[in-house]
């Protein structure tokens, strides 16, 4: 199986929602589609999740050419996304396919600020 992330923004500000589309390059059994939103924080000692939302997107097989849209709101309290030379904090959207055996993922950084 092979999924495609695509954004309707390339950055969003606090309080804005996340939208897109999810392209289905190759088909499979999956039993859903999951989209998660998660904020890190990252030194070079660890990288820790901080605040997650997830939503279910899709439930069943995909074929080649389906797509699906998704929305999730970014809390208003968003932390904007910053690197220095200590750490990083920073949003990422995962897209999860639950399949037999191993599981599919895409992921992207997401600008929020």
């Amino acid at each position: 199986m092979k999924l495609e992330l695509e954004l309707a923004a390339e950055s969003i500000p606090p309080g804005g929602t996340v939208a897109g589309r999810i392209k289905v390059v190759e088909g499979g059994n999956s039993r859903e589609l999951t989209i998660t939103l998660t904020f890190y924080e990252h030194t070079r000692d660890f990288t820790i999740p901080a605040a997650q939302t997830r939503a279910v997107v899709h439930e069943g097989a995909v074929t080649a050419g389906d797509s699906y849209e998704f929305s999730l709101a970014l809390p208003h309290d968003a932390v904007p996304s910053v690197e220095t030379r200590n750490g990083k904090l920073y949003w990422e959207l995962e897209l999860s396919s639950d399949e037999p055996g191993l599981d599919t993922h895409a992921r992207r950084e997401l600008p929020v600020g």
